[in-house]
């Protein structure tokens, strides 16, 4: 159900009916902390329904990633071709 996630400043994705990107994407990463106050843990399993090829990251203690330091996120961009 996604009525438990109002969106934030106007962004919001009704995963129940977002028919998906307009193109395939060659690699899709989601990052999901369990404590993020603004998007429940279930939307990104709802993702890697959609896109099983995708690489989920899941944390348990970095909310909605509002800290200065990310070396996770850093690294995948600095793997990245």
């Amino acid at each position: 159900d996604e009525k438990d996630c109002e969106g934030v400043g106007g962004f919001k994705i009704d995963l129940s009916t977002w028919s998906g990107f307009k193109t395939e994407p060659d690699s899709l990463h989601i990052w999901q902390s369990k404590d993020d106050p603004f998007v429940p843990t279930h939307h990104s399993e709802r993702f890697i329904e959609k896109y099983p090829k995708a690489i989920l990251h899941r944390f348990t203690d970095r909310g909605h990633f509002f800290q200065s330091e990310f070396p996770e996120l850093l690294e995948e961009l600095q793997n990245f071709k």
